[in-house]
């Protein structure tokens, strides 16, 4: 093979071989992402490659392997889905979807790889939903899509018939159309869920085969539509492995192999062409030499296109020339943006495409491209082996040489070989690798073979680990992990370095797992570079086993794999002790009914298990008063129960103090209070302490002092005056909540509290502003009226309320006078005019006096106004029949009694002329006129 430089790569895909710690992404489609560009920018860059591992499957694999969620996936042309993990190649689980059609059974004149005819085209995964989407030829001879969940390794739904319809001109049946189409193409799943499925001819280009798209609703399979070439016509198949790519708006562009016309009409072959989810034809694309092509097989479609920066297409193929295509207005016959030679013979597959750089699988090796504004320049070329469709990770370009069965990897800067590894076997046209999880994957004929691009080793120090245990003990040591790969290991993130510590009945790490017997993962404090060490404080649970066991650090990558190196210690469980002492020299022997104390309480370890203080089965202190002692066996007679968290994790031998604050029964008499541990939700410990105690029954009585409160009041009129109460009982009063104790006042005829409610004219109650404790006292200022119909000698009451629940017993009343209210005015219109003119409008004072025992409200629904009315004859409302006009005026503000106010009016005399009247009169909107007027003789002129 001959270097051929060409030219320097871009700078911006120096970032390609710098190499970092991220770990690789998912690769769920053909080439990685939905432009199938092949490149992963997210693994660090390789110096060196080795293989890993190969293992076998059922038959050839033309799809290029699938990564996600820690698995690889690969399917083969015996309808065998294959779960494999990424460290060892071991089969996870695997799934024989259906039975394949039988190579022997297709037309001589075509011929198909392998045996049998079941996937060939690339699945693609839904990593939102964990679904992967494949399609594949059946015994039957009928094509089915499966949508497989990756979690419960089960059909999402039943298998939904994708077959591409029968040719109306060919009489064909759907099985004879069938033998004809080959679906080799990915498949391709825009962000809207449309399902994206092509299909082309066999290698031989017999019978009345076509182009074909289908578009389904992944979510459930149903149909969306069918694209198809022009059924005048043969073949122009879409047979390209790279199938479907999607632009940024999830539409999908395809490459057309040749069609049978050698001159026009045009017949749809030798194109590329962008269709909407809908499959709406948008756009197209096609050599001016499209005729000669097709006369020549020279497919223009033997490449899948590929979207490139700058809004471009790229597309090569079997002539070797690189076309560049405006992707919005691809410019239909010959309109292409630029084309070039690139292939010295023919090129076959999908492209790459990183940073600015195409790179192109050609039969005479790897073609790097820079992609300029409207064109393309040679980077460097890569020649004398048959390269397969190439992709881009770890800081190289990587490729199957097809001819000579190796997996070389290329710097994209130069296209210098780094390293060439043998595969374990042949491989199938075309094929692809890919990358995930530390490996390149790279499908053969009966087999998966891993190539490791980094390498995620450690090594284990457990001297600190203890090797005598209890069951359900739980200890804290450390363990320094060292990391002997070549690849930082990342500290945080979905797919972190993690340290695992596992209790097992035999050692062998994770391959093991079916005897581990518990598992607990912890987390790195930082980033691990390679050759460095961290040291992790691991806080460990025995498991409930007894006897002799094994303790086991393994390093895992979550979500990925687990390392293959772990480091095992000896160790003996033995049954746990549960058992405790009490010292309650600091409990309080007396108590009063519901009112809480605070004290100390200490706690001591007398057992082998360590107690812990947090989680669903923490140890915890239990306070309960009781009529019986007996700890938990006498549950019947405690009265209350309060647990208390431990401060931290108690080991053995070890004390915990802990200041409790507990509250006594409502009862009151000899009884007892005793202190018991308690592991939650399993046990109670066998052990604990009473001690003898009184509490004395609740009372609640209050005093109150009146000597504020006013004497003299008026019906509906509120005074302000403070009250205190004094809480002379035993419980304090809440302020707050449903049983809250409040404040009442109310006006009665006859005095003795809630006894005599049928006496009461009112009722108010006021908060308390806090929690009242025994012997304390409040002033509350207090904002009260006697109801409006009130008249005469009455009482004005206190009485605590304990809301829903009680009345106090005491109560304080004091004797009052309520007077009837009054409504009354004078007014002064000296300042009215007397003579006017019809529709003259005048303004002048008036002086309004509040004469009653009521504040007139200013505003309101039933405000007091002043009413000025032209009449023929005076006295006021009673007279109304007689009013020419009238106009009412706000006050200004409240008026208080005997108080004035004067403001200006702007009154408007009437049309009628003559002698007349100006009559003031006050009016309480809604309710009442006064019965005081005031009027003026006037003339209206």
């Amino acid at each position: 093979m001959r270097l051929k430089a060409a030219g320097s790569f871009l700078g911006a895909a120096l970032a390609l071989i710098v190499g970092g710690a991220s770990a690789s992404a998912d690769w769920t489609t053909y080439h990685f992402d939905g432009a199938h560009t092949g490149y992963d920018p997210s693994p660090p860059a390789v110096s060196s490659f080795s293989s890993s591992w190969s293992t076998t499957v059922d038959g050839l694999v033309m799809a290029e392997p699938l990564y996600f969620n820690g698995l690889v996936y690969a399917v083969t042309m015996h309808d065998q889905l294959y779960a494999l993990n990424p460290s060892d190649g071991s089969i996870a689980w695997s799934y024989h979807i259906d039975n394949p059609f039988p190579a022997s059974s297709i037309p001589s004149c075509d011929s198909v790889p392998g045996d049998a005819v079941g996937i060939m085209s690339t699945p693609v995964i839904d990593p939102s939903a964990g679904v992967m989407y494949m399609v594949g030829m059946t015994s039957l001879g009928f094509y089915h899509l499966w949508a497989v969940n990756l979690s419960t390794h089960s059909l999402v739904y039943p298998p939904v018939s994708v077959d591409p319809m029968p040719d109306p001109f060919s009489g064909y049946s759907q099985t004879q159309q069938n033998l004809y189409q080959n679906q080799r193409g990915a498949l391709a799943l825009n962000s809207t869920g449309t399902l994206f499925i092509p299909y082309g001819g066999r290698d031989g280009d017999c019978g009345q085969y076509h182009g074909y798209v289908i578009a389904v609703h992944a979510s459930d399979g149903s149909a969306l539509n069918t694209w198809h070439t022009n059924f005048n016509y043969r073949e122009a198949g879409i047979w390209a492995p790279g199938g479907v790519a999607l632009d940024a708006s999830g539409n999908a562009i395809v490459a057309t192999g040749n069609g049978s016309q050698c001159s026009l009409p045009y017949d749809d072959g030798e194109q590329v062409l962008k269709l909407s989810p809908s499959l709406v034809q948008l756009t197209s694309w096609a050599p001016s030499n499209w005729a000669s092509l097709n006369c020549s097989d020279t497919d223009i479609g033997s490449t899948a296109p590929s979207p490139v920066g700058n809004g471009l297409v790229f597309q090569s193929g079997k002539n070797g020339v690189g076309y560049l295509i405006n992707s919005s207005n691809m410019g239909g016959i010959g309109g292409e943006v630029y084309q070039h030679q690139v292939c010295n013979t023919l090129s076959f597959g999908a492209n790459a495409y990183a940073n600015g750089v195409i790179f192109v699988p050609c039969q005479d090796g790897v073609h790097a491209l820079n992609l300029g504004t409207n064109s393309f320049t040679a980077a460097w070329n890569y020649t004398g082996i048959t390269a397969g469709p190439p992709i881009v990770a770890a800081g190289a370009v990587w490729v199957i040489n097809t001819s000579g069965s190796t997996l070389d990897a290329l710097s994209p800067n130069t296209g210098a070989l780094i390293g060439s590894q043998s595969l374990a076997g042949g491989v199938g046209h075309f094929v692809t690798p890919s990358e995930g999880g530390g490996n390149i994957y790279v499908p053969g004929d009966g087999y998966i073979q891993a190539f490791g691009i980094g390498q995620w080793k450690a090594s284990y120090n457990m001297s600190s680990a203890p090797t005598t245990w209890a069951t359900g003990q739980t200890q804290t040591f450390p363990v320094t992990v060292t990391n002997t790969g070549n690849i930082t290991w990342p500290s945080t993130g979905y797919t972190a370095v993690e340290l695992d510590l596992h209790f097992a009945t035999s050692a062998g790490g994770s391959a093991n797992q079916t005897n581990w017997l518990t598992s607990q993962a912890f987390p790195l404090a930082a980033d691990v570079l390679a050759g460095a060490s961290a040291t992790v404080n691991v806080t460990v649970t025995a498991p409930s086993n007894t006897g002799s066991l094994v303790l086991e650090a393994e390093m895992i990558k979550e979500h990925q794999f687990w390392f293959n190196q772990w480091q095992s210690v000896n160790v003996t469980v033995n049954n746990a002790s549960w058992s405790a002492s009490y010292n309650m020299s600091s409990a309080p022997t007396s108590w009063v009914a519901g009112q809480s104390q605070t004290f100390p309480v200490t706690v001591t370890n007398t057992g082998t298990a360590t107690w812990p203080s947090t989680g669903y089965t923490e140890v915890d202190l239990d306070l309960h008063f009781t009529t019986v002692s007996g700890g938990s066996s006498q549950q019947s007679h405690w009265l209350t129960s309060q647990a208390f968290a431990l401060p931290g994790d108690v080991a053995p031998s070890a004390s915990a103090t802990v200041n409790v604050t507990v509250t006594p029964p409502s009862s009151g008499g000899s009884m007892i209070l005793e202190a018991e541990m308690i592991k939650e939700h399993q046990f109670w410990f066998t052990q604990f302490a009473p001690v003898n105690v009184t509490v004395s029954g609740p009372t609640w009585i209050a005093s109150y002092n009146m000597s504020s409160a006013p004497t003299s009041w008026v019906a509906g009129q509120s005074q302000t005056f403070p009250v205190t109460v004094t809480n002379i009982g035993n419980q304090t009063w809440p302020s707050t909540g449903y049983n809250a104790v409040d404040f009442d006042l109310h006006f009665t005829t006859v005095s003795g509290g809630s006894a005599q409610q049928s006496h009461w004219l009112n009722s108010q109650a006021f908060s308390l502003p806090a929690t009242l404790a025994p012997s304390a006292s409040v002033t509350l200022n207090v904002t009260f009226a006697p109801p409006a119909t009130a008249n005469g000698g009455m009482f004005l009451e206190a009485e605590m309320i304990k809301e829903h629940q009680f009345w106090f017993a005491q109560s304080s009343a004091v004797s009052v006078m309520v007077a009837a209210p009054i409504w009354s005015a004078t007014y002064n219109l000296s300042s009215a005019p007397t003579i006017w003119t019809a529709g003259q409008s005048k303004t002048f004072s008036v002086t309004v006096t509040n004469n009653g025992n009521q504040t007139w409200p200013a505003t309101g629904y039933t405000e007091v106004d002043l009413d000025f009315h032209f009449t023929t004859m005076v006295g006021g409302s009673a007279q109304q029949s007689h009013w020419l006009t009238s106009q009412a005026l706000s006050i200004p503000s409240n008026l208080a009694p005997g108080a004035s106010a004067t403001f200006n009016v702007t009154i408007t005399a009437p049309s009628t002329k003559g002698s007349m009247f100006l009559e003031a009169q006050m009016i309480k909107e809604h309710q009442f006129w006064f019965t005081q007027v005031s009027s003026v003789a006037v003339t209206v002129n």
